[in-house]
């Protein structure tokens, strides 16, 4: 893996949405980091129709970049070779892909500096976004 990302997926409920089969939102556990700290990101996606929807799963079904004033600062890239399948999602209910950015840059020239910072991952070919703020050490 080019990042510090661990992932694990578990199951579990969410809020309900209504605008389509499935719902995708990514969080983490606070909007402040130091500059350098690692930031524990959840990427949520949840089951809002009323029958079960085929979903992805295995390895490198999901995308994750942290950006800065548009420009990507860290891409998640999963090196991992292994079968990668569709299984279901029941009605209601929500997994969960959990990934530790290491507070690092990734992409070539790329500088982490103090500022706000767009973390967009998805999965499904559904994207979501949060912001966080990298403050100095």
């Amino acid at each position: 893996m080019s990042l510090a990302f661990s992932m694990l997926l578990v199951l579990g409920l969410a809020t309900q949405s209504l605008a389509q089969p499935l719902v995708v939102k990514v969080t983490t556990r606070k909007h402040v980091y130091r500059v350098g700290q690692p930031v524990p990101l959840t990427i949520s996606e949840r089951n809002v129709s009323t029958h079960a929807v085929e979903v992805t799963s295995g390895c490198q079904f999901f995308d994750a970049t942290i950006s800065r004033d548009g420009v990507a600062i860290a891409v998640f890239r999963s090196h991992l070779m292994c079968l990668t399948t569709r299984m279901p999602l029941p009605t209601g209910r929500t997994r969960h892909i959990r990934l530790r950015w290491n507070g690092r840059a990734t992409e070539p020239g790329a500088e982490i500096v103090p500022g706000e910072y767009v973390i967009t991952a998805g999965v499904d070919q559904l994207l979501a976004s949060t912001t966080i703020r990298l403050r100095a050490e």
